[in-house]
């Protein structure tokens, strides 16, 4: 029985995996550093996280990966009663009074109906869909190895059987990852910043937040412990505080436009904390910064999705659900409003913009073809950095940062390359003076042969003089503005980790190390101190 919880919490933290405005100031007598007053030499991280499982709407997350409401609610309670807990993970896994299948009993299921429902969206023979013998551990591991590869770590398999990576690295496939990333994810936010440190020291983090409850919350399913507001409060106090200690960091809020385009108004951001220097854009949640559609029927999953659990009829009913049991439309309301719902996020989104540029609030936003998707194909659809060119066009003092640096295309051949996001967010960096580029979680410059391709490339594009942007632009949009003005690429790329997200891959300490391997080449030594901490402090402007 206790080999069924102990996979049991490690599916919880596969689950949670997939996940990444208005809030209370900080109390007046609360200390308050200015970002001015942070050292100005030494590593700088500008893409980690503390937040913890209190944030998130765990239920809603499951049951729009697949899990029926009961097995969710039930796995949202379960993970909740030890998030922010001290007791050892050994601990979470014994049996007792508030064990994951006590939890399972109280919403009226079983942890037959939980294994069945897991192996569906690892899309095994229903035939089998049973809980594994209770003595069948191996059962069990090779299940949850299966849920990661196939639902949140496609490329893992892949990764696994790269010749370069030894033993070890094969090993920690997968299980060990789940652990690290629940372990943590349960603590609360002073403990996880501590265990950041540990892992990556830096003289200064920059934490980023995410709000999700618009996207993932249904009517009926269990909010996040801290209402929104409580996690402005919590995040802007733990910052002072590490602040007041010498322990530097800087809050990145969460803007979500459907949040906004429910409320009406942007009048909730006059209470966004001191403590905030800028807010984070993710649009794989269902939007573009521009251009918004919805999403066409032929995004719709094929049987060998990862995506094929979930039983949609097609992702426009995605947005009505967003609409209606999200946010809480009447179906008179919605019949009226989905039709002009990209007309409304895009409306929000440009005032927002407009605010940001003239309060001097940094952007930090998702770039990549994948990540935390609210449907399937969403990040493709929404994520390509030149969806950001007509609103640099019109706000060319926006300070932004493209998360990952697109990911898509760094590792790639030339062919790949020039019609990959990465070459997309190259572009905006090079033709905007405010945008840069973060290189959180590459964790793909582990391989040699990888990180020997995406050395080479950085040092072609270093050494460029000038950029073809002919291209940049989707076809829809007027290229009728200069483009020949070209900024410093070397003063654009920003060392990031993408901690704790990154704590589920193989050798993740490792990354850093790597990256430093990058820059340690003739070509690149001149910049590694432009990319490992003075350009973030000229983005945050230190």
């Amino acid at each position: 029985m206790i080999r069924m919880h102990r996979c049991s919490c490690r599916l919880v933290a596969l689950l949670v995996v997939c996940c990444t405005a208005a809030c209370s100031a900080p109390a007046e007598d609360d200390p308050q550093v200015s970002p001015v007053d942070l050292v100005d030499s030494g590593r700088v991280d500008f893409h980690t996280h503390v937040f913890n499982t209190h944030y998130l709407p765990i239920e809603g997350i499951l049951r729009q990966r697949g899990l029926s409401q009961g097995v969710a609610r039930a796995v949202h309670r379960w993970l909740s009663k030890r998030t922010c807990q001290n007791e050892a993970l050994s601990t979470m896994l014994q049996i007792g009074p508030e064990s994951l299948e006590v939890e399972l009993s109280a919403e009226g299921a079983t942890k037959e109906t939980f294994a069945a429902e897991v192996r569906a969206i690892i899309g095994q023979d229903s035939a089998s869909l049973v809980a594994p013998a209770e003595n069948d551990e191996r059962e069990m591991m090779e299940l949850v190895e299966l849920l990661l590869q196939t639902s949140f770590e496609p490329d893992a398999a892949v990764e696994a059987s790269d010749e370069e990576l030894d033993a070890e690295d094969v090993a920690a496939l997968g299980i060990p990852g789940a652990f690290r990333f629940l372990n943590t994810i349960r603590r609360c936010e002073q403990q996880q910043f501590e265990q950041l440190v540990k892992d990556y020291p830096a003289s200064l983090y920059v934490l980023h937040m995410m709000d999700l409850e618009h996207i993932f919350q249904y009517q009926d399913s269990v909010a996040p412990t801290y209402p929104l507001a409580e996690q402005w409060t919590r995040m802007a106090d733990l910052v002072n505080n590490l602040n007041s200690q010498s322990q530097q960091a800087v809050l990145l809020a969460a803007f979500d436009p459907f949040r906004f385009s429910h409320q009406g108004s942007l009048d909730a951001l006059k209470d966004l904390p001191e403590a905030a220097i800028g807010l984070k854009f993710y649009p794989p949640s269902g939007y573009r910064p521009t251009g918004t559609t919805l999403p066409p029927d032929a995004l719709d999953p094929p049987a060998t999705s990862r995506y094929s659990h979930l039983a949609l009829e097609s992702t426009v009913l995605k947005w009505q659900q967003t609409f209606t049991d999200k946010i809480g439309l009447t179906q008179d309301e919605i019949d009226a409003l989905v039709g002009d719902a990209p007309a409304v996020l895009d409306s929000i989104n440009k005032v927002f913009f407009q605010w940001a540029a003239e309060q001097n609030k940094l952007i930090f936003s998702h770039q990549t073809p994948g990540g935390f998707e609210a449907g399937p194909g969403y990040g493709k659809l929404f994520a390509d950095p030149r969806w950001w060119y007509p609103i640099l066009q019109k706000n060319p003092s926006l300070r932004l940062v493209l998360a990952h640096s697109g990911r898509d295309g760094w590792f790639d051949d030339e062919a790949e390359w020039s019609n990959s996001f990465g070459y997309n967010a190259y572009r905006l960096c090079v033709l905007f003076e405010n945008v840069h580029c973060d290189f959180g979680y590459f964790d793909q410059v582990r391989s040699k042969s990888k990180r020997a391709r995406f050395e080479q490339r950085l040092a072609d594009l270093l050494s460029r003089e000038s950029v073809n942007s002919a291209e940049l632009l989707p076809q829809t949009f007027e290229n009728t503005h200069d483009l020949h003005p070209r900024y410093d690429f070397s003063k654009k790329i920003l060392f990031g980790t993408d901690w704790f997200m990154v704590k589920k891959r193989r050798r993740f300490k490792k990354i850093p190390g790597d990256l430093e391997k990058v820059f340690s080449s003739p070509e690149l030594a001149p910049y590694k101190d432009d990319f490992f901490g003075r350009n973030a402090r000229r983005a945050l402007q230190l």
